[in-house]
């Protein structure tokens, strides 16, 4: 890991945005007051790569990382493993009850610009930075990093603490995960011998003796599916002949069974002969038809020239009703005469009855009007005689009314029979006089009556004709069915090619079929017997070939079918299972020779995991490579020490108790406890270590998984005097030039001023701020 930009802001005592680069820096100092925040500068590159600070004892704790007063805290640090570039952001916000991480990822940039992003969790940073690294925070703190106070850890750690930390610096784990592996793999060999000697154990049937007895079936199979190849077209031959010729036997005994049933039915002679009478009745029978036909036409036509009855009879009522209006008018005319005389009578009886114009009593004058006073009081008799006269002129103007309507009514009917009259006379002018009429009427009712005879006549001779054609018709149809139960006979036997019909008489076409029937017969007969021959010899031949597959077919193991292709279709299926189970067992002794071989290179991997997993899940294993790596990590840094110290000092292990011992050779090569050495003394001692860590790892790591291409030391340089400072300045120098970043931290101006690049360090109001200074 090497360092390129740091970005600050709000971070410890940089609360302004502050950018560090380390371009071109190999080696470099940060200089400055006590509680500028030069160590802030290493805290914030620890805690952009794993979230966690050195000196905070809590690798959880991020709340002291945000500035006071500030809300959030973010560090940015672009570095470079290998030729790779990466850069790791965080962000720290605080809450109520402390911070927390916003934000983090880790991203790989491809040098234009663009980035890929490797982790966007807190966690994934931290695990992608380990992976990219082989470190953890721990092994980043001892080996990469040696903060205040912690900077001779590695070298007074307890021997269990120093294990931890190369165990993790080494990788060792990968040993612990190919012992499992080792161990699980002699699990699985295991289990492909068991199932091999299994498998092995079920094919110990497959043997080169059951292959012999099977390739020996195969052998007759082959035989009998010659001879049944050869043998089934002959077969299938003769049981299509067999089939023909028991259907021409077939169809032989059917003609001779539908000929038997030909015959004449009785009375088709009489059909014939009763067809002619019946055809002479019905000439006579329409000539006399027309006869009464046309009599009855004449006598229609004389009736046509006649009069209608109904005419005729109205004219004779016209003429009683004038006889009857004639009478009825001599009559009216006496009764007007009657009634003339009677209102003549009543009129002067009223006249009569009438005072005005009688001779008043008193007065003896003419009355001409009656007076309307009252009358005297002695006139009695006077009034008496007054009231008879009232009555009767009341009685004679009721009888004079009465004539006076009788009147009226006489001469209104006698108007009304008079009008009759005339009318009547005029109907009648111009129509035949009353005898006229009379002879005429007798005449038509003559006429007609000869008119209805005619027509009994007429329709009795047409009844005779319609029974004639009904009779004649029903014969037709018994000669029609009769020829069509001949044709359907001639149809029964049509595929005989029987003799035509020819429709004009039916016994002699009766007698015509049966003569052919009688011969055909004959020659049915002699088809039929040598039908049944042919049949007897195909059968026998048929019979031979089957007796022959039978006897081949049980010579090969199998039972013989009814017809050569059902032996043909099982010695096939037979040939098949057989050929199938040479070929399982060719395929199963094959399975067998390479599951031996198999069998013994899995029982021979077995042998070399087990062991490989025994040996690697030792517990002294690990302690074994830890020693080993200890051993060189000693010598390295006993020759950092020896020119660190021109040669005074060297370091041992002490292996039983596990400590790091120092040898000084200018008192005897003394050997002592590091723990006994001064600040500087412990100073030069612990940097010896971490320097031989930056130079020894890489080869000790398991597949060179940890990289440490930096190194930050914070603290210790004030405990060495001027000339060891110089040992120390060089080691760096050489350090750096050997391709190693070296970062320090020191108050000493003498070394800062040494270091090619410094970093000054300066407390403001507002923040600390940094300057690069290049020599």
């Amino acid at each position: 890991m090497r360092p390129e930009r740091l970005e600050l802001s709000g971070f410890t005592a940089f609360r302004r945005p502050t950018v560090i680069d380390f371009d071109g820096a190999d080696m470099f100092v940060l200089v400055g007051p006590t509680g500028s925040g030069k160590s802030s500068v290493i805290d914030a590159i620890t805690f952009a790569l794993y979230g966690s600070v050195p000196r905070y004892d809590d690798v959880r704790l991020v709340a002291p990382v945000v500035s006071q007063g500030k809300v959030e805290a973010k560090v940015r640090f672009d570095f470079a493993v290998g030729a790779e570039q990466y850069s790791a952001t965080r962000v720290v916000r605080r809450t109520r009850s402390g911070a927390t991480t916003k934000e983090a990822r880790l991203e790989r940039r491809d040098g234009t610009g663009g980035c890929d992003v490797l982790a966007g969790t807190a966690d994934e940073l931290t695990a992608g930075v380990r992976d990219l690294l082989g470190l953890g925070f721990d092994e980043f703190c001892k080996c990469v990093v040696l903060p205040q106070g912690e900077f001779a850890r590695f070298l007074h750690d307890k021997p269990n603490k120093r294990q931890d930390v190369l165990v993790g610096l080494l990788d060792l784990g990968v040993y612990g995960e190919m012992g499992v592996l080792a161990r699980k793999q002699a699990s699985q060999r295991e289990t492909e011998v068991e199932f091999a000697d299994k498998r092995l154990a079920q094919l110990a049937g497959s043997t080169d003796e059951e292959l012999a007895v099977l390739e020996h079936r195969i052998e007759r199979l082959a035989d009998l599916l010659l001879l049944l190849d050869r043998t089934e077209p002959r077969e299938a031959e003769l049981t299509a002949r067999g089939e023909t010729v028991r259907q021409e036997a077939r169809r032989a005994r059917e003609d001779i069974e539908v000929l038997g049933t030909l015959c004449r039915p009785e009375g088709i002679d009489l059909l014939g002969e009763r067809q002619p009478a019946l055809r002479a009745q019905l000439d006579l029978a329409e000539e006399a038809s027309a006869q009464a036909e046309t009599e009855e036409a004449t006598i229609r036509e004389s009736l046509a020239s006649l009069p209608e009855r109904s005419a005729i009879e109205h004219v004779l009522q016209l003429w009683a009703g004038l006889d009857d209006v004639t009478t009825r008018l001599a009559k009216l005319r006496e009764e007007q005469a009657t009634s003339a005389q009677t209102a003549e009578a009543a009129t002067a009886e009223f006249e009569a009855a009438d005072v005005v114009g009688d001779i008043c009593p008193v007065c003896r004058q003419t009355v001409t009007e009656l007076p309307g006073e009252a009358e005297p009081e002695d006139l009695t008799s006077t009034r008496q005689e007054r009231e008879n006269a009232a009555g009767r002129r009341a009685a004679a103007e009721r009888s004079l009314q009465v004539a006076r309507d009788a009147a009226t009514r006489a001469r209104i009917e006698l108007e009304s029979v008079e009008r009759r009259r005339d009318e009547l006379i005029g109907e009648l002018e111009g129509q035949p006089d009353r005898q006229s009429a009379k002879a005429i009427l007798e005449l038509r009712q003559s006429t007609e009556q000869s008119l209805r005879e005619a027509s009994a006549r007429v329709a009795e001779a047409r009844g005779r004709v319609g029974d004639l054609k009904s009779e004649l018709g029903q014969l037709d149809g018994h000669l029609s069915a009769a020829w069509d139960d001949l044709q359907k006979l001639r149809d029964s036997v049509a595929h005989l090619r029987p003799p035509s019909l020819e429709r004009d008489d039916i016994e002699a076409a009766y007698r015509s079929l049966l003569g052919w029937a009688a011969t055909a017969a004959e020659e049915a007969e002699a088809r039929l017997q040598a039908a049944s021959e042919e049949e007897t010899r195909v059968e026998g031949e048929l019979d031979s070939i089957r007796r022959d597959v039978g006897k081949a077919s049980k010579h090969a193991g199998l039972e013989p079918g009814k017809r050569t292709r059902d032996s043909r279709d099982a010695c096939v299926r037979a040939q098949a299972e057989a050929g199938a189970a040479r070929d399982r067992i060719e395929s199963e002794m094959a399975e067998a020779a390479r599951l031996v071989d198999e069998r013994n290179v899995a029982d021979e991997a077995r042998a070399v995991a087990t062991e490989l997993g025994r040996l690697l899940g030792a517990r002294q294993f690990e302690k074994w490579v830890v020693d080993e790596a200890m051993e060189r990590l000693v010598g390295g840094a006993t020759q950092i020490l020896q020119r660190l110290t021109s040669g005074q000092y060297s370091l041992t292990l002490n292996t039983k108790a596990g400590s790091f011992s120092v040898v000084d050779h200018r008192n005897a090569d003394e050997q002592r406890s590091a723990r006994t050495l001064s600040g500087g003394e412990t100073f030069l001692a612990s940097l010896s270590l971490a320097l031989a860590l930056a130079e020894e790892i890489r080869a000790l790591a398991a597949g060179g998984r940890a990289r440490l291409e930096s190194i930050f030391l914070d603290e210790g340089f004030g405990t060495l005097d001027s000339e060891t400072l110089d040992v120390v300045a060089a080691a760096m120098e050489e350090l750096g030039a050997e391709g190693t970043v070296v970062g320090l931290v020191t108050h000493v101006r003498e070394l800062a001023d040494r270091v090619p690049v410094r970093f000054e360090v300066r407390p403001e109001p507002e923040g600390s701020t940094v300057e690069r200074v290049d020599a």
